[in-house]
Parts: structure tokens; C-alpha cells; sequence
């Protein structure tokens, strides 16, 4: 058993806050508290696969909230946009006639 503090934890596996509530609340991640009431993280239970599912479930979390967010700006763009490219449409129209 190697023990880190949930701090060093973090630096050595440059893994989110988020990640690593992940772990730590699907039980793949063995940890304590020490005497000075700290949290300490047992890395060799750190499994790779495990450590993969926290970022992967992170990374998917943001990119599911990103792309609502990206279809929410180009539908404030296009609906700021739209009469203005209707109008232009319309005078393609008019002048072809």
C-alpha cells in the first residue's frame, strides 16, 4: 500500500477534481484519513481501466454539454442572421425576374 494525499493524488495523475469524485464514489479508488484528518489515496489501487473511466466519463460529460452549447449559439446566430439573409434572398428573386 503506497499512500498519497489526495493533493499529490491529483498532481501525479493530472486527473479532475470530477474524475476523481468518480472514483472515489464507484469504489475504485482505496482510500483513508489520516491523523491530521486528511484524505489519503492508496495509488496501487489505481487501476488504468478505472482511471480511463473517470476522464472518459468526464470527457463525456463535456462534450455532450458543449455541443448544447455550440446548437444554442449558431441558432442565436442564424436566428439573428435570418432576416437579414431572407431579405437577400428575396432581392436574388426580384433581380432574376
Amino acid at each position: 500500500m503506497k499512500l498519497l494525499t489526495l493533493e499529490e493524488f491529483q498532481k501525479l495523475t493530472s486527473i479532475s477534481d470530477r474524475a476523481i469524485v468518480w472514483l472515489l464514489k464507484n469504489k475504485k479508488l482505496a482510500c483513508q484519513i489520516n491523523d491530521q484528518n486528511e484524505l489519503l489515496v492508496d495509488i496501487e489501487s489505481a487501476q488504468i481501466k478505472d482511471l480511463v473511466s473517470a476522464i472518459s466519463a468526464r470527457h463525456l460529460e463535456l462534450m455532450t454539454n458543449n455541443r448544447r452549447l455550440v446548437s444554442e449559439r449558431l441558432a442565436k446566430i442564424v436566428s439573428s442572421k435570418l432576416e437579414e439573409f431572407l431579405d437577400q434572398a428575396l432581392q436574388v428573386v426580384i433581380n432574376s425576374r
